[in-house]
């Protein structure tokens, strides 16, 4: 039996891109949006419309799904007299916006374009952190 993989790991992924996030975050660490400059990177790999027209979507997302002020203003506004517990506690609007980004990124990963390529736009939010980024990536074969 052949011992091959089907489906490689994130690990052995190529990473192209690193797109950071370059406006306010939420208390648990999403952005109001994604870098939308074109990596010198992806030159003769990814057309830049094509990219601009990617990140625009993506960025669209996040900021359709941004949670509100009242949501974004409670997780600091109650800090002090929580003592900083409210801190720690996910806020609910945030997962409607990581289901969003999620459900843009499914669509962009299906482009001819990237799929010819091998190419995956992936979302990294490490929850220790509380930040995240989206990377662009090659399957290693």
């Amino acid at each position: 039996m052949s011992t091959e993989r089907f489906l490689v790991d994130d690990e052995d992924d190529i990473v192209l891109a690193r797109l950071m996030a370059v406006a306010p975050m939420t208390v648990d660490g999403w952005p109001s949006a994604y870098a939308s400059t074109y990596p010198m990177a992806l030159k003769g790999i990814v057309p830049s419309a094509e990219f601009n027209t990617c990140i625009e979507a993506i960025n669209q997302a996040v900021s359709d799904y941004y949670p509100c002020i009242p949501c974004y203003s409670c997780g600091y506004l109650c800090c002090l007299s929580t003592l900083g517990l409210s801190l720690l506690v996910r806020q609910p609007c945030t997962t409607e916006l990581e289901q969003a980004v999620e459900m843009v990124l499914k669509r962009v990963n299906k482009r001819e374009t990237f799929l010819f390529r091998g190419l995956v736009w992936k979302l990294k939010r490490p929850r220790h952190t509380y930040t995240s980024w989206i990377e662009i990536c090659q399957v290693a074969c």
